[in-house]
């Protein structure tokens, strides 16, 4: 592959790629760190012709590198705890945590739950609830509700469209509170 083509890739992907890292990561070195890494694998790709060719999705490719690496800094970050002092008060928080999400976030959430449980049956609430909040697989899903996979993914598609429409108003009450 010629340089010109390496440059623009580059130049394509890696604000991409650093918004995506940006955006789960704080530290801002970490994400520069990241999205380097996974632009050179993915550009070191276009040294191998046989592997690039195999590849029919590039694009998908590249994200499934991102992903993977995303995944495998989170695993093996140490433990650190800050300690923060109020006066006499101090609180150890773990790094570890996920998500710390604003507590405007979590009433937003906590709005399309409730949606979610007012629009949908029972078990649809709980198949979108299982899909979406605990990421388990229509497999699994089907597994539990004795559906096949396909019956589960129907279900979602579903259920989607119906909360489309019936969570709208709510999500937009929602952002004025």
């Amino acid at each position: 592959m010629s340089d010109d083509v390496l440059r623009r890739t580059w130049k394509e992907y890696y604000p991409k790629v650093y918004g995506y890292f940006f955006r789960r990561i704080t530290n801002k070195t970490d994400v520069e760190d990241l999205t380097s890494i996974v632009m050179t694998k993915f550009l070191n790709l276009f040294q191998d012709e046989n592997k690039l060719n195999k590849i029919k999705n590039r694009h998908a490719y590249l994200w499934k590198i991102a992903h993977n690496q995303l995944v495998y800094f989170i695993k093996t970050q140490q433990k650190k705890a800050i300690e923060i002092g109020f006066g006499d008060d101090y609180f150890e928080i773990d790094n570890q945590i996920e998500h710390a999400y604003s507590t405007r976030y979590q009433h937003k959430i906590q709005c399309l739950l409730e949606c979610i449980d007012q629009s949908l049956k029972d078990q649809d609430a709980q198949i979108v609830k299982m899909a979406f909040i605990e990421e388990k697989s229509s497999k699994s899903i089907g597994h539990i509700f004795e559906l096949k996979p396909e019956n589960v993914r129907q279900k979602i598609s579903r259920s989607i469209k119906k909360l489309k429409l019936a969570c709208r108003d709510i999500w937009q009450e929602c952002k004025h509170n």
